[in-house]
């Protein structure tokens, strides 16, 4: 049989993402209404999930100050609303104290109805129809429009002409192309039109890109770029289909956390922390940033998001203060690579010795062996120093600690385990490998040969006078992050330890992969402690660390479960 289409004539579609802040009910409403005068021709015009209140505020939603400012708010939205019919999300709260998450339709002045949107936090599943607001009633009717088309808003893909996606979902690394190729794919014989919530939520664990676009037939005809200024999309009659994304789908099975589009990937594992940390960096109204960099990989990251971050903003380099914290173990070559790389980025780069205030420390506490606590003390009298720089400069310290790191807690608590946002924690080590690869592939020759002698350069904590390998000490970091993906993605400990055997096979015996298995169980579980306090950091992967959004766990939580599973394969 021949595919169902949409014949009828395109309507006047504007998706619109507003430049909202979280809780600011009243800039969020003005931002909306301008929106809606902007775009005055169009039948419909679709916003975002909960973009009256924003999209990010938390346990917020169930105060009824907020819960009443958006009910003022979207009766003042509703009055500028003429012909058209517009689409706002926003919370509510029922008579009997349950917490909705809608969208209200209004039209010619009036709210007409409150749609309750599907797989919300805050679900709609004890009523099929509530009165509400002097007659307005919480349903998911479908409406009509005067072409005698149907609409409907939310997923009920079978009942409708017409699809409105208000969203408010986070942006993870290649969903750009994820996100025109879903809409394609569900326009098969309908319209979809699509506003997802914009940059200026909170980046406190993730972000948002503002992606607006609308599909009919199975072709794209708009679609915003992730993280625009101005983040709409709108479509009429003379709309033409434009080209989807097209990618070279990537698969390596060992390396799990990478897989689609490879390049937009690494692209973005610079990009969503940049526009994270632009966006703490708006909100707070901070303009400068502060880092120690150490020459090393995760650093080096760090430094390349901060100058991201400094060019999203217009501000110039001047505004990252970049510290070199040289201690007994620190390498002539990583200070060259730390030198060299703020050459190549016209980064000015400040060099401080931290080993008379070490000494010092040492000789307070009557502490004269080099072990953990001369090791420690390193780590936290460089992040005193830098959050006194931060006071000083009044500045944002930057936190180079990476996803990998703290799933094996390989950071000293209270030392590079702290800082004022972590651009690195939603990225695991062979990541940052990576990213930093594709980013010295793209770069002029002065960077680019700075990136790959970095790349070259031995893990090393650099804490000890003699040389320190990471990797002797953790393990191979590419079979750890194997099984903190494997881990994330809930699969049992014989599960990943097949999975592993089958993916290195040709580098590692399964013994070994085994006695690693076991000690990333016993890391993992062993810093959960460390986890619960980190700083806010933004999601980058499908799996995030962070025990306000994504992995919630005890502080002593056992390994005995995970690790008692591998015994009998250990004593083979």
């Amino acid at each position: 049989m021949p595919q169902k289409i949409c014949e009828y004539s395109m309507l006047n579609i504007a998706c619109v993402s507003p430049k909202g802040k979280p809780a600011a009910v009243e800039y969020n409403t003005k931002q909306i209404i301008n929106g809606i005068m902007r775009f005055n021709e169009a039948d419909i015009i679709v916003f975002p999930r909960l973009c009256i209140s924003s999209a990010s505020c938390g346990h917020m939603y169930r105060q009824p100050a907020l819960i009443n400012a958006c009910e003022k708010a979207a009766h003042i939205i509703a009055k500028q609303v003429k012909n058209q019919y517009v689409i706002v999300g926003m919370p509510i709260m029922l008579d009997c104290d349950s917490l909705l998450d809608v969208a209200a339709v209004m039209h010619e002045g009036k709210i007409l109805d409150l749609v309750p949107l599907e797989n919300s936090a805050y679900p709609f599943y004890d009523f099929s129809k509530e009165t509400l607001w002097q007659g307005i009633t919480v349903s998911k009717e479908i409406h009509k429009l005067p072409n005698g088309r149907t609409f409907s808003v939310g997923n009920s893909y079978d009942k409708a002409d017409i699809i409105l996606l208000p969203s408010n979902k986070a942006y993870i690394a290649g969903d750009y192309a994820n996100i025109q190729n879903d809409i394609v794919n569900l326009s098969k014989d309908k319209i979809i039109a699509l506003a997802q919530a914009g940059k200026a939520e909170s980046s406190t664990y993730t972000v948002h890109a503002g992606i607006c676009a609308v599909a009919k037939n199975g072709n794209l005809l708009g679609c915003s770029k992730p993280f625009a200024d101005d983040a709409y999309c709108y479509v009429n009659s003379n709309s033409k289909p434009i080209s989807i994304k097209e990618y070279e789908y990537y698969s390596n099975p060992k390396v799990p956390f990478l897989t689609g589009d490879r390049h937009q990937q690494l692209f973005d594992c610079i990009e969503i922390p940049a526009q994270g940390l632009a966006t703490r960096m708006r909100n707070t109204g901070i303009k400068n940033l502060v880092l120690g960099l150490s020459g090393g990989l995760d650093s080096s990251m760090a430094l390349l998001i901060i100058v991201r971050t400094l060019k999203i903003l217009n501000l110039p380099n001047t505004h990252a203060h970049v510290y070199m914290l040289i201690g007994e173990g620190t390498s002539k070559r990583t200070q060259e690579n730390a030198r060299k790389l703020c050459a190549a980025l016209d980064i000015n780069l400040n060099e401080l010795s931290i080993v008379e205030d070490i000494n010092n420390h040492l000789s307070t506490i009557k502490h004269n062996i080099k072990d953990v606590v001369f090791e420690n003390a390193q780590a936290r009298e460089r992040t005193q120093i830098l959050l006194d720089i931060s006071n000083k400069v009044g500045g944002l310290m930057v936190g180079p600690s990476d996803m990998s790191e703290i799933a094996l807690g390989f950071t000293t608590f209270g030392g590079d385990h702290m800082s004022m946002y972590g651009v690195n924690a939603g990225i695991p080590k062979t990541l940052i490998r990576l990213a930093i690869e594709y980013k010295a592939e793209a770069s002029d020759t002065e960077l680019k040969n700075v990136l790959k002698n970095i790349l070259n350069t031995p893990i090393s904590p650099e804490l000890m006078p003699e040389q320190q390998y990471t990797e002797e000490i953790l393990g191979p970091y590419i079979l750890n992050d194997f099984f903190l993906y494997h881990h994330l993605d809930e699969k049992e400990p014989l599960d990943i330890l097949s999975l592993a055997n089958t993916a290195f096979g040709d580098e590692y015996d399964e013994a070994y992969v085994s006695t690693m298995l076991n000690a990333f169980y016993k890391r993992f579980f062993a810093s959960q402690f460390k986890r619960n306090c980190i700083p806010d950091s933004p999601k980058v992967f499908k799996f995030s660390l962070s025990p306000m959004h994504s992995y919630i766990a005890p502080s002593d939580m056992s390994s005995s479960s995970w690790t008692d599973a591998l015994k009998d394969v250990r004593n083979l």
